[in-house]
């Protein structure tokens, strides 16, 4: 799969008056595996870049989605 943007709290929610990240962007980033300050600011909401996955990995899983759906 492609490497694809995920997006979390817009820069008023997730830092504060000093300019200090806030829980909600703490929270954001250790849900996408990195730090704060790598965090980037996208289309006026922060963003982290989600590595895309070999399909290798991902059909597998396609595959058991696939086979569990009703008829």
């Amino acid at each position: 799969t492609p490497d694809t943007w995920a997006y979390g709290p817009p820069p008023s929610v997730a830092f504060d008056e000093a300019g200090k990240p806030t829980k909600a962007a703490e929270g954001f980033a250790r849900k996408q595996g990195v730090a704060v300050a790598e965090l980037e600011l996208r289309d006026g909401r922060l963003a982290a870049l989600v590595p895309g996955r070999a399909p290798q990995d991902v059909l597998p899983e396609a595959l058991a989605g696939i086979a569990r759906r009703p008829r």
